[in-house]
């Protein structure tokens, strides 16, 4: 039991020691690019945009 903890500590270790390099690897992402991606996929909702008027309603979870 000892020597199955002592494994299992030591993998979770060396996991944790792992991974902060793998993340600090990424860098930042390029914030045009970002932007340019979620204009795009803004784009395909254009057509919604303007004034809704007019009535509305809702369903709730429970039906009403």
């Amino acid at each position: 039991m000892l020597h199955q903890t002592r494994n299992l500590l030591a993998l979770i270790a060396c996991a944790w020691l792992a991974v902060p390099p793998a993340v600090i690897a990424q860098g930042q992402p390029d914030p045009a690019a970002l932007m340019n991606a979620q204009r795009d996929a803004m784009a395909a909702l254009a057509k919604m945009d303007g004034q809704w008027r007019g009535p509305a309603w809702t369903i709730l979870p429970n039906g009403e």
